[in-house]
């Protein structure tokens, strides 16, 4: 088993499990939008693995409605996607949802996409506990912030056709 967690993520998380504490979960299925802005370091290594949100197993990320804004961090490209806590309970993608963008080079906004060409990437339904995270290519020169909004729900399952 391999466990993963951010070397990089927004105050009030720790970088430890008892972050998955704090998820905001209800059963209801009502969409929420979580926002917030985690500040990145200069010099910060490639592939440091920089967590937005955490989520609990059977989140539903909605990508029509998450992005980030990044600003000019200098790094050659962002991946955005999710790891899984454990490796054992499910497949990290690093760039699940968004892979290779630049705009982490002059600072801009990006919306999630699907970056898988099936209709299985509209939305997300977490096998396991993990993070919603960001991972770079190069290491980053300037000091800035990703700011994100991620719309999520738990026990969504929508309309079940007879």
């Amino acid at each position: 088993m391999t466990t993963s967690l951010p070397t990089i993520y927004p105050v009030g998380y720790a970088g430890t499990s008892n972050d998955f504490l704090q998820t905001k979960v209800d059963h209801e299925g009502d969409i929420r939008l979580q926002t917030g802005t985690v500040a990145v370091p200069a010099s910060t290594a490639t592939s440091t693995l920089i967590g937005l949100i955490p989520f609990n197993k059977g989140a539903k990320i909605d990508m029509a409605g998450s992005s980030i804004y990044t600003d000019a961090l200098g790094a050659a490209s962002l991946n955005i996607g999710y790891t899984y806590y454990d490796s054992t309970l499910g497949t990290s993608n690093a760039s699940g949802f968004v892979a290779g963008t630049t705009i982490s080079n002059a600072g801009g906004f990006t919306p999630f996409v699907c970056s898988s060409a099936s209709s299985a990437g509209m939305t997300l339904t977490t096998a396991a506990n993990g993070w919603i995270t960001v991972t770079n290519t190069a290491a980053t020169t300037t000091t800035g912030n990703i700011l994100f909004n991620i719309a999520f729900a738990y026990d969504a399952s929508g309309v079940t056709n007879p």
